[in-house]
C-alpha cells in the first residue's frame, strides 16, 4: 500500500527544484489546466513581487492518471503524462531567431537537466520514452494559448513508475 501516497506534483515540485538549483536560474512549476495556468500567470503581471518571475517555468498537464498496479515496489505507471518548458519569446521572432534566443539558451537547457533529474529522482522510476516537440509561438495557427507570447517544448507520453511508499 502506498500510505501516505506520493503526490505526483509533489514529487515534480522537488525535481523542478532541483532542476533550478542546477542551473542557478529561477524556474517556476505550476500543474492543473492551461486556463488556471494562463489565470496564475496574468495575476503575476499584475504583482510587482511576481511581474518577473513568470518564465521560465515547467507545467505539468492535468488531469493524467495513474494504473495502479502494485509490483516490484511500484505503486502504479503513468504513460501518458504531458509537461512543457516555456519561456517568455517574442511575437515577430521567425524560426532563427527563436532558436537562438529562447530555445538554445533557456528550453534546451531546462529540458536536458528536467531529464537528468527526472531519471535519479528517488520516488519516480523514469523509463526515459518521451516525445518531445518545439512549439514556437505556442498555439494554434500562430494563435497564442497564453496571454503571452510564449515558445515552448511539450514532452508527450512520458513513462513513469511511481514507487511505493511504505511505512
Amino acid at each position: 500500500m502506498n500510505n501516505p501516497p506520493y503526490v505526483v506534483v509533489d514529487e515534480f515540485t522537488a525535481i523542478v527544484q532541483k532542476v533550478a538549483a542546477k542551473l542557478n536560474m529561477e524556474v517556476g512549476f505550476h500543474y492543473g489546466y492551461v486556463r488556471e495556468l494562463n489565470e496564475t500567470l496574468v495575476q503575476y503581471s499584475k504583482s510587482p513581487g511576481t511581474f518577473d518571475k513568470k518564465f521560465p517555468l515547467i507545467w505539468l498537464v492535468q488531469p493524467f492518471t495513474i494504473s495502479i498496479a502494485e509490483d516490484l515496489g511500484n505503486y502504479g505507471t503513468i504513460r501518458d503524462l504531458r509537461l512543457f518548458i516555456i519561456q517568455q519569446s517574442e511575437k515577430n521572432y521567425k524560426a532563427a531567431e527563436r532558436m537562438t534566443n529562447v530555445f538554445k539558451p533557456v528550453l534546451y537547457p531546462i529540458y536536458n537537466e528536467l531529464i537528468a533529474q527526472m531519471k535519479v529522482h528517488s520516488t519516480i522510476f523514469f523509463q526515459s520514452k518521451h516525445k518531445m516537440t518545439d512549439r514556437y509561438y505556442w498555439g494554434e495557427a500562430q494563435q497564442t494559448v497564453l496571454n503571452d507570447v510564449v515558445d515552448c517544448m511539450e514532452l508527450s507520453q512520458v513513462e513513469l513508475k511511481v514507487k511505493n511508499k511504505r511505512c
